[in-house]
């Protein structure tokens, strides 16, 4: 199955002005285009707006409805429906397809107008192609207005790839034709990074391009120095206003090293700074690769000490634990499916982050150790998990780290 992501600019509204001669819904789209989605609590402003979205919905609805040919009404049609055709010479039937839009009213329309022409089109297909989802994601922040909220908007656009994809890039297609163009830069760069396929259609023009997948180096990505500093790294991705902290950021070895993923702003109320949006994609790739957890020397021992146990990590630190995790009683525990191997967890809340961590309180693997502690441990135990850890993936080996093995005891400060 192949996950089929694509930006979605307005090219359906712009093509249907220029195709039916039709401007009595111009300014209204236009106003569209100056309001966010979101409002400033971060909530949809769809049935604020309903009256004013609602006319220009019904006018492309009708508009869609009459095409015979749907693939040229707008530019994110005519490319995924090209990328489909080259999936299915290769042998690929099933599809999820997610259409990525800016903060803005008109992104939003036209992704789900984009949205119901994808049905219309494939629901009742001869070619055998089966969607098995269309989901329509509006990137809070994503605009060209000012350049922190385009930050903003462009960490968050990475953010929902990297959660999307679910950290398997083999099965992933980045379609760049649509939205705003000052996007394209960074998510090349981020499917560059990941291997991942790349698409993007010239304007007017009836050529897909794929963008050749370059051999990335450790040059361009060095895990091993972003792992060095990784604190500054965390930092910059809440972003810093405070003056001091600021001046030592930029005072200091890291920024000598990674300025190129810095931004800086300097303003009448103050200063901050931030990871752009490069680093950002060089975060979430660390991320994906580098994984945090608090457990206790005892687990880490056994885990270390035990090539089953730690030849499954891989695939534990990965978004398919949730699918392998069974519930036994108010215990989590993530069972591999072929073989004994049994890791409990549960998840404890960091208060200075405010983000939730990972707790390895137990692991097995030998299924009558993994059923007997069950039974003499009804209950999740707490307090067990004192220390904090960071796991290497094999993913890391590609790399000239200086690991002296998998796991690793980190500092808390």
């Amino acid at each position: 199955m192949k996950k089929l992501i694509t930006t979605v600019g307005t090219s359906i509204f712009e093509n249907y002005v220029k195709l039916t001669k039709d401007s009595s819904i111009k300014d209204r789209i236009e106003y569209l285009s100056k309001q966010t989605y979101y409002d400033q609590q971060g909530n949809s402003r769809e049935s604020s707006e309903k009256i004013k979205t609602s006319i220009v919905r019904s006018k492309l609805k009708e508009y869609i409805q009459k095409q015979p040919n749907l693939y040229s009404i707008s530019a994110e049609l005519k490319s995924i429906s090209k990328i489909i055709d080259i999936e299915l010479s290769n042998g690929q039937q099933e599809f999820l397809i997610y259409l990525l839009s800016s903060d803005t009213l008109s992104g939003w329309l036209a992704s789900e107008l984009v949205e119901e022409s994808l049905h219309q089109i494939y629901d009742k297909n001869s070619k055998g192609v089966k969607i098995q989802k269309i989901e329509v994601k509006v990137i809070q922040h994503l605009q060209v207005i000012d350049q922190k909220n385009f930050n903003k908007g462009m960490a968050n656009l990475i953010s929902e790839v990297y959660s999307i994809v679910e950290e398997y890039w083999d099965n992933v297609v980045i379609n760049i034709t649509g939205g705003y163009k000052s996007s394209i830069p960074f998510l090349t760069i981020l499917g560059q990074l990941n291997g991942c396929d790349i698409y993007y259609i010239y304007e007017n023009t009836d050529t897909l391009i794929k963008i050749p997948k370059m051999p990335i180096s450790s040059k361009c990505f060095d895990i091993c120095k972003i792992d060095r500093y990784y604190s500054y790294f965390e930092e910059l991705d809440k972003g810093l206003d405070d003056r001091g902290e600021i001046a030592k950021i930029l005072s200091s070895s890291f920024y000598e090293d990674f300025s190129f993923v810095v931004w800086h702003y300097q303003e009448k109320d103050g200063e901050l700074v931030e990871l752009n949006p490069i680093g950002k994609i060089l975060f979430e790739k660390y991320k994906e690769n580098v994984h945090y957890f608090w457990s206790n020397d005892n687990v880490v021992n056994k885990i270390l000490s035990s090539k089953g146990l730690l030849g499954v990590l891989d695939k534990f630190f990965k978004q398919i634990r949730i699918s392998k995790t069974e519930h036994k009683g108010n215990q989590m525990v993530y069972d591999d499916g072929n073989n004994q191997i049994g890791i409990f967890y549960y998840y404890v809340n960091n208060q200075l982050s405010k983000d939730e961590e990972l707790c390895i309180y137990e692991a097995f693997e030998n299924h009558d150790k993994y059923r007997r502690y069950l039974e003499d441990n009804p209950q999740v135990p707490r307090g067990v998990c004192s220390k904090k850890y960071k796991y290497y993936d094999s993913y890391v080996k590609n790399f000239d780290c200086d690991v002296s093995q998998r796991i690793v005891e980190v500092e808390v400060k």
